[in-house]
């Protein structure tokens, strides 16, 4: 089997993106939050597109695990899987409650 290498922005061009969007998306809105009312009407079509793919990742993550025929393999994915999930929920719920403070 070879193993191909890829650049930095290969492997992560898309996250990069990602994030760059979100970062001159913010700054649009904070500082010119008029042009925000503009953009409004987007919102039911990133509504469309929320409700279709959460169910759509939903159902690969599944399939894939379904299909692992390795009972041990399955243990170490679904422990794995587990654990992310509630170190992502303290960590979210932290910040929530930190900001809740830190606002009031």
């Amino acid at each position: 089997m070879k193993i191909i290498q890829h650049s930095f922005w290969q492997s992560y061009s898309n996250s990069i993106l990602l994030l760059g969007g979100i970062i001159i998306g913010s700054i649009i809105g904070i500082c010119f939050p008029s042009a925000v009312n503009y953009l409004k009407p987007i919102d039911i079509f990133l509504n469309l597109l929320f409700i279709t793919i959460t169910p759509l990742f939903f159902f690969a993550i599944v399939t894939s695990i379904s299909d692992i025929e390795q009972k041990g393999k399955l243990g170490k994915i679904i422990s794995a899987m587990l654990f992310t999930f509630l170190c992502l929920v303290i960590i979210s719920a932290v910040f929530s409650i930190g900001f809740i403070i830190l606002l009031n």
